[in-house]
């Protein structure tokens, strides 16, 4: 939440239906989701029809997930999020000048 987000929490007894709309209402360009089993239960009814840049998945293997509904979509892991914020949090702390914004990556 700290790069902005809004968090959409929806239930995993929602219907597909109305996941759909909440994320297409909500103008969301990520899905987050805390297992491959849901995903995978999303991907025919629900990946292909939104327009998601990446997909955060909680817990699980990423090759779990069904690859034809993946795509070229990124997919992150509990593990490669915590690995960004490390990295990002260490950049900015080498920013070379106090008070001065640096070019995350």
């Amino acid at each position: 939440m700290a790069t902005g987000a809004i968090n959409v929490v929806r239930g995993t007894r929602s219907s597909d239906e109305e996941l759909f709309q909440i994320y297409n209402h909500s103008e969301s360009i990520a899905l987050v989701v805390d297992s491959p089993q849901f995903f995978n239960r999303l991907a025919e009814s629900f990946i292909s029809r939104i327009n998601a840049r990446f997909i955060v998945l909680l817990w699980g293997d990423k090759s779990s997930l069904n690859s034809k509904a993946v795509k070229d979509m990124p997919v992150y892991d509990y593990n490669d999020i915590t690995e960004l914020g490390k990295e990002n949090r260490n950049a900015l702390h080498h920013c070379p000048e106090q008070g001065i914004f640096c070019m995350i990556s």
